[in-house]
């Protein structure tokens, strides 16, 4: 029985010491081939991913900028200077910021949204609208204030001779309140009215009426755009709001109207990835998008 087992047994051993150390090169060598290939496709990833949020970043940037160039100068009236030169109205510099800046504009309006409608008839403290879908931007408890459109001033200053727009004591004078929504009739057709508490006397036909936050909001609008450390900032009314991160630069080239007021921007953002080291895959990547904004409100 012993001589059984002792047979079985024979001609078994394990691995010798060279024998494993030649597998575990070999081992090696095919690890260092796989992450040789693998920690590449890792960075690329990572460089594409931060890529693709760079670009999304600058396009929303874009939108936004795009939208708010389209309001600039609305019911603004820019004025002349005492040289009787058309002053600037929906692009202007003050501060340390120079005329024709390249990286820095600011522009007014009266508007930082699409919530304005126009005013087709008045009754007994009710405005009814041009457009009916644009009620819905004026549901009750809404703030607006109304805007006469040809001189660009707010309704209830055209008889106040102390009125200024820059003086915080005014901004709560002229803001009323959308109580309800009616119907008013107009040449047989029925159309939305805003009821607005504390109406105006008359509301002329034309009047804008324009939703703004609360009463504390300025009649005037300045919107200024800027990088800042790495961010595109947006800073309306003096307030900051962080447009997009990882903007290298934004550049605005203008051109100007018959008139000397800027009629059309062209901007340039471009926006950079974080290195993630110094080879051709790994290291910053730029991302470039260009528009031309033709200004709507210009004279």
């Amino acid at each position: 029985m012993s001589n059984l087992s002792s047979e079985r047994y024979t001609g078994q051993r394990g691995f010798s010491l060279i024998e494993v150390i030649v597998v575990m090169a070999i081992f090696s060598v095919v690890v260092m081939a796989v992450m040789s290939l693998f920690i590449p496709a890792v960075k690329s990833t990572s460089v594409q991913t931060q890529l693709s949020d760079v670009q999304a970043n600058l396009r929303l940037a874009m939108n936004r900028m795009t939208q708010d160039l389209l309001l600039a100068g609305f019911l603004v009236n820019p004025g002349y200077d005492a040289g009787g030169t058309l002053a600037p109205g929906a692009i202007y510099w003050e501060g340390d910021v120079s005329p024709n800046d390249t990286d820095d504009l600011t522009i007014r309006s009266r508007a930082v949204g699409d919530a304005f409608a126009r005013v087709i008839d008045f009754s007994s403290g009710s405005v009814a609208l041009s457009d009916d879908e644009m009620a819905s931007a004026f549901p009750p408890g809404t703030s607006v204030r109304l805007f006469a459109p040809m001189v660009a001033v707010e309704l209830e200053s055209l008889d106040n001779a102390s009125y200024d727009e820059n003086n915080t004591s005014y901004y709560d004078d002229y803001v009323y309140t959308v109580n309800s929504h009616s119907t008013m009739n107009i040449g047989g057709v029925d159309h939305v009215a805003l009821d607005l508490a504390s109406c105006p006397s008359d509301v002329p036909k034309e009047t804008v009426v324009l939703r703004v936050r609360d009463n504390t909001q300025p009649p005037m609008q300045t919107i200024r755009y800027r990088v800042n450390n790495g961010a595109l900032e947006r800073i309306v009314n003096g307030s900051t709001q962080i447009l997009a991160r990882n903007v290298d630069s934004v550049t605005f080239a203008y051109e100007d109207s018959v008139m000397g007021s800027i009629k059309r921007v062209d901007i340039t953002l471009t926006g950079q990835t974080t290195a993630l080291g110094d080879d051709a895959w790994s290291s910053a990547k730029d991302r470039t998008l260009q528009t031309s904004v033709t200004l709507r409100n210009v004279y």
